[in-house]
């Protein structure tokens, strides 16, 4: 039951934060589908993570979350939420040919990461 409100907690969490990106009046529909599904991979990925920290097994590879993190999964949450909110405030102010460009490539790098965990067997931690 602790894993499954922890689980709904994340969810909510990034919901309330990328809330406004529905609001955005310059947004169009690609862009915003562009924010979701960068959103939806960075739960996944955050999942992913907290797993490779509760792992023997497997070891972070990306050195700034390495950095970041550094052997305190506490932090991997909020590392998460920073980045979306961080990513959310730079596209909001480009021009949509650039806006584009910019959640298209965030998008591409989450996808890589959470192909590239799920292909070395990393699984989910709640």
């Amino acid at each position: 039951m602790k894993k499954l409100l922890f689980t709904i907690a994340i969810f909510i969490l990034f919901i309330i934060f990328s809330h406004p990106v529905s609001y955005a009046d310059t947004w169009d529909r690609n862009d915003k589908y562009l924010y979701g599904y960068f959103t939806s991979l960075q739960i996944i990925d955050c999942l992913q993570t907290r797993y490779i920290y509760h792992s023997p097994r497997h070891k972070e590879a990306f050195p700034p979350a390495k950095f970041i993190i550094n052997d305190k999964p506490s932090r991997i949450i909020p590392m998460f939420l920073a980045t979306n909110l961080l990513s959310l405030y730079t596209a909001d102010k480009m021009p949509r040919k650039w806006r584009q460009r910019f959640l298209g490539a965030l998008t591409l790098f989450e996808v890589y990461a959470v192909g590239r965990n799920y292909h070395l067997g990393v699984k989910f931690y709640f």
